[in-house]
Protein backbone atom coordinates (compact mmCIF):
# COMPACT_ATOMS: atom_id res chain seq x y z
CA UNK A 1 0.00 0.00 0.00
CA UNK A 2 1.14 3.53 -0.65
CA UNK A 3 -0.18 6.84 0.68
CA UNK A 4 -2.61 8.73 -1.53
CA UNK A 5 -2.69 12.50 -1.73
CA UNK A 6 -5.65 12.77 0.67
CA UNK A 7 -4.09 10.51 3.29
CA UNK A 8 -5.88 7.28 2.32
CA UNK A 9 -4.07 4.15 1.29
CA UNK A 10 -4.19 2.97 -2.30
CA UNK A 11 -4.06 -0.67 -3.34
CA UNK A 12 -1.02 -1.28 -5.56
CA UNK A 13 -2.99 -3.98 -7.42
CA UNK A 14 -6.13 -2.05 -8.35
CA UNK A 15 -5.32 1.59 -7.62
CA UNK A 16 -8.49 1.80 -5.54
CA UNK A 17 -8.64 3.71 -2.27
CA UNK A 18 -8.65 1.35 0.72
CA UNK A 19 -11.08 2.52 3.42
CA UNK A 20 -11.01 1.62 7.10
CA UNK A 21 -13.96 -0.24 8.64
CA UNK A 22 -15.04 3.00 10.33
CA UNK A 23 -14.99 4.88 7.02
CA UNK A 24 -16.98 2.14 5.29
CA UNK A 25 -19.61 2.21 8.07
CA UNK A 26 -19.92 6.00 7.72
CA UNK A 27 -20.14 5.87 3.92
CA UNK A 28 -22.84 3.19 4.10
CA UNK A 29 -24.80 5.20 6.68
CA UNK A 30 -24.68 8.28 4.44
CA UNK A 31 -25.88 6.22 1.47
CA UNK A 32 -28.75 4.79 3.55
CA UNK A 33 -29.70 8.34 4.60
CA UNK A 34 -29.64 9.54 0.99
CA UNK A 35 -31.82 6.66 -0.19
CA UNK A 36 -34.30 6.94 2.70
CA UNK A 37 -34.69 10.69 2.29
CA UNK A 38 -34.35 11.01 -1.51
CA UNK A 39 -31.38 13.34 -1.03
CA UNK A 40 -28.66 13.24 -3.68
CA UNK A 41 -26.58 15.86 -1.86
CA UNK A 42 -27.20 15.94 1.91
CA UNK A 43 -26.43 19.15 3.76
CA UNK A 44 -23.67 19.33 6.34
CA UNK A 45 -26.35 19.38 9.04
CA UNK A 46 -27.73 16.11 7.66
CA UNK A 47 -24.25 14.58 7.54
CA UNK A 48 -23.82 15.56 11.20
CA UNK A 49 -27.12 13.78 11.97
CA UNK A 50 -25.78 10.65 10.26
CA UNK A 51 -22.56 10.84 12.28
CA UNK A 52 -24.54 11.24 15.51
CA UNK A 53 -26.71 8.26 14.57
CA UNK A 54 -23.50 6.20 14.50
CA UNK A 55 -22.64 7.33 18.03
CA UNK A 56 -20.31 10.25 17.36
CA UNK A 57 -20.55 13.09 19.84
CA UNK A 58 -18.55 16.15 20.75
CA UNK A 59 -16.30 15.29 23.67
CA UNK A 60 -14.40 18.52 24.19
CA UNK A 61 -13.15 21.69 22.59
CA UNK A 62 -12.89 21.79 18.81
CA UNK A 63 -9.50 20.96 17.32
CA UNK A 64 -7.85 22.27 14.19
CA UNK A 65 -9.25 20.32 11.21
CA UNK A 66 -6.76 17.78 9.83
CA UNK A 67 -4.90 18.57 6.64
CA UNK A 68 -5.80 16.01 4.00
CA UNK A 69 -3.12 16.73 1.40
CA UNK A 70 0.34 15.38 2.10
CA UNK A 71 1.80 17.66 -0.58
CA UNK A 72 0.37 21.00 0.59
CA UNK A 73 3.02 23.57 1.44
CA UNK A 74 2.47 25.28 4.78
CA UNK A 75 3.08 28.73 3.33
CA UNK A 76 0.47 28.31 0.56
CA UNK A 77 -2.74 30.25 1.26
CA UNK A 78 -5.89 28.19 1.52
CA UNK A 79 -9.45 28.93 0.50
CA UNK A 80 -10.41 29.38 4.16
CA UNK A 81 -7.61 31.76 5.09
Amino acid sequence: MRPFKDGHLVSPDTGDVVYTEEEVAFLKAVERFKMANNRKFPTLREILLVAKSLGYEKTGEAKEPPRMSLNRRKDRPTKWG
